[in-house]
């Protein structure tokens, strides 16, 4: 997991993983001291299986979820200029710009870019032209010269 992260992210992931992973052990316990007395360890036990059980189709979907992905461009930035960062969520990494292109997919006229993080990942962005909302295409790690 540490390695499809972006530099940026690492530390508020795991810090957030953990802070997530000790209240939920909080949560549980809490929850649990007042349910065996009433429903017995079995009762439990079989009412914990079946809250599993209803969330199984809600996970996936809630996976799936398409990333908030933002490109920055200078201030008052132009059509024609280029991005300078890309915004996942909170936070902004600086891209160098590989490729700029416009392409027609499916009838509708987009705009590309592929960008270069600084950790070494590869993305080709678009959006619908004029003002549609960015999505990543394709993801990928290149080979760095060092290794």
């Amino acid at each position: 997991m540490q390695a499809s992260l972006p530099d940026g992210y690492r530390g508020r992931v795991f810090s957030v993983y953990d802070v997530v992973y000790n209240v939920a052990r909080i949560l549980a316990a809490a929850l649990v001291i007042p349910l065996v007395p009433a429903l017995g360890t079995h009762g439990t036990v079989a009412l914990v299986s079946l809250l599993f059980i209803a969330w199984a189709p809600v996970l996936p979907r809630w996976i799936g979820t398409v990333p908030d992905v933002r490109i920055v461009f200078s201030e008052g930035a132009r059509a024609e200029e280029w991005p300078r960062a890309i915004r996942w969520g909170a936070a902004e990494e600086a891209v160098e710009v590989l490729k700029a292109w416009l392409e027609e997919r499916n009838g509708e006229r987009r705009r590309c870019f592929r960008l270069s993080l600084r950790d070494g990942t590869i993305l080709d962005v678009s959006r619908p032209e004029p003002d549609g909302v960015w999505t990543i295409d394709r993801e990928r790690d290149e080979p760095r010269m060092d290794q």
